[in-house]
């Protein structure tokens, strides 16, 4: 299963959480978390979310996990 989530802080706060809780919430769920760069070589995978990243982040169930 994939998901392929933009998280912003800004656009979270105002449905009342935080990126860092829709991040944990998803790996919480049985997801592996990973950026889509450096494109079209490997995924790189990220353990916690970063307030700082705007860009797709790439959730994996089942796939290599």
């Amino acid at each position: 299963m994939m998901l392929v989530i933009e998280i912003i802080d800004d656009h979270c706060k105002r449905a009342g959480y935080s990126g860092r809780e829709l991040f944990d919430f998803i790996v919480g769920k049985g997801f592996k978390g990973y950026l889509p760069k450096p494109w079209p070589r490997a995924l790189k995978p990220v353990a916690a979310y970063d307030p700082g990243y705007f860009d797709n982040i790439i959730f994996l169930k089942g796939y290599g996990n």
